[in-house]
């Protein structure tokens, strides 16, 4: 687990501006905070960058198949631009629950079919909305928790002490990058492996995010409801 404080401290290091076992002083660590938040900032304009996982609980109602999740929502949290895994708690049992993509869930007949907990979700990311909806199958028929890990976008850090949990390799990337972006403010200019690490741990961001998909359990829906095929024409359940 990274902090902004961490990241910028090593950046520092990396321009030759911080000597090791020393800290920043409170206006590099103001500077450096400024910078890196503007380079998370322009990196969410790029789809590829700036995910890190995260664990929620979404509380399944009777009855209910549909929930939203962002800000205000049914799970009020940083909204998701994806589920890689969820499951049912039951009795301190783990059930585990297959994500479906939208060809699947059009094919199930009976969408409104209730069961004691879902086995299957869809997820609905709606990126140019605060929300993402959930929906589950089939409908449960008693209060259910339901337990995800999903892939956000990193947010800006508020201090120097917020911390984040990364996927591998993005502390390098935040630390590298952020030196580059830093070099100007100290006339200087980074050494061409700190450019070389840079470059290179960018890259590798986005060739794990290209080739990132859902942990998901694939389901045999075509199998339980032959010859319903379905074109999806809007974004109603």
């Amino acid at each position: 687990m990274a902090t902004a404080g961490s990241i910028i401290e090593r950046s520092l290091r990396l321009l030759g501006q911080l000597p090791a076992g020393k800290t920043p002083t409170s206006d590099e660590y103001a500077d450096g905070l400024e910078a890196l938040n503007a380079m998370v900032d322009a990196w969410n304009n790029e789809s590829l960058l700036c995910f890190a996982y995260q664990a929620e609980t979404l509380t399944l109602a009777n009855a209910d198949s549909s929930y939203t999740i962002g800000t205000s929502g049914d799970l009020n949290t940083t909204r998701p631009v994806e589920i890689v895994n969820a499951y049912i708690v039951e009795a301190n049992i783990s059930y585990p629950v297959a994500i479906m993509n939208e060809a699947e869930y059009a094919g199930i007949a009976d969408k409104t079919l209730a069961g004691d907990w879902p086995t299957h979700l869809l997820f609905r990311p709606t990126i140019a909305s605060s929300q993402a909806t959930v929906i589950v199958w089939p409908v449960p028929n008693a209060t259910r928790t339901m337990k995800l890990t999903t892939r956000v976008q990193v947010g800006s850090f508020a201090s120097t002490a917020t911390t984040v949990t990364l996927p591998p390799g993005w502390e390098k990337a935040l630390a590298y990058n952020l030196a580059i972006d830093l070099a100007p403010e100290f006339e200087t200019q980074p050494s061409a492996a700190v450019a070389k690490g840079a470059v290179e741990s960018l890259a590798g961001i986005k060739r794990a995010n290209i080739g990132t998909r859902p942990r998901r359990l694939y389901t045999e829906i075509g199998a339980m409801f032959p010859g319903n095929a379905a074109s999806i024409v809007t974004d109603e359940a």
